[in-house]
């Protein structure tokens, strides 16, 4: 049972179990209280002691802001401070394109990030340059509404626009992904492209289709997409674990 300060707090909770090892994801209704991911392994006479809970930097997808690259220089990034992120704090978390980076610097007009051979490897952040636009999304607060769906900004590869087809108001992106990624894929389920929460339409094979609302086109930078261009793909986390899990031996 879980307590709270609060009788108003309605919880729910969802776990999964495969095996030994216990996924567990707790929120209140639709407004995120918090999220938890809690990895146990069971023992005999399990107690709360032998619980391990792991809190995470955690984003919905939602774009907040689209941000302007204005140095690129080795490991380190320095993109213009958007006025709106007034709350932002030297090691503060940012989605940037969909991946999580820690503010090492800022001031009134820039943030700086530090980009390891890893990320830059992994996504598209290291092919930005100067002027570039990027997607930006701050880490959830506690009280924050949960409008997308669980992203990481653990970038797990690139995926290469293969087509944009326009349908009426609405845009079709068919984006190649890597044989890596296509596992966690699933129709109908979430994925996050240069950290958009967005709904998988079709997979078929290697090829994946997404269809942006004119609301998305908008205001990400998903509207200026073209054939030959490179994102950054994020599959659901609780697909790569079901996933993981289920492929062990």
């Amino acid at each position: 049972m879980i307590q709270t300060m609060s009788q108003k707090l309605q919880f729910s909770r969802h776990s999964l179990e495969i095996g030994t090892l216990n996924l567990e994801i707790i929120w209140m209704n639709w407004n995120l209280s918090f999220v938890i991911f809690e990895r146990k392994l069971f023992l005999p006479s399990p107690s709360a002691s032998e619980r391990k809970v792991y809190y995470l930097p955690m984003f919905t997808g939602i774009i907040e802001v689209k941000g302007i690259v204005e140095s690129v220089d080795g490991g380190q990034l320095i993109l213009a401070r958007p006025s709106s992120f007034t709350d932002i704090s030297m090691g503060s978390s940012i989605a940037v394109g969909g991946v999580c980076l820690t503010i090492v610097e800022f001031d009134e007009q820039s943030m700086t990030f530090d980009v390891v051979g890893e990320t830059r490897e992994k996504s598209t952040l290291g092919a930005l340059q100067k002027g570039d636009i990027v997607n930006l999304e701050r880490a959830m607060k506690a009280e924050d509404r949960f409008e997308g769906h669980i992203v990481q900004g653990h970038t797990e590869g690139v995926g290469e626009i293969i087509s944009v087809e326009q349908d009426g108001p609405w845009t079709n992106l068919i984006i190649n992904l890597s044989d890596d990624v296509v596992p966690t894929v699933v129709q109908k389920g979430s994925i996050t492209i240069d950290g958009v929460s967005l709904t998988v339409a079709s997979v078929t094979g290697n090829e994946c289709r997404i269809a942006l609302i004119p609301q998305t086109i908008e205001h990400t930078t998903l509207g200026e997409l073209k054939k030959g261009d490179h994102v950054n793909i994020e599959t659901d986390v609780l697909g790569r674990y079901v996933h993981s899990l289920a492929t062990q031996k």
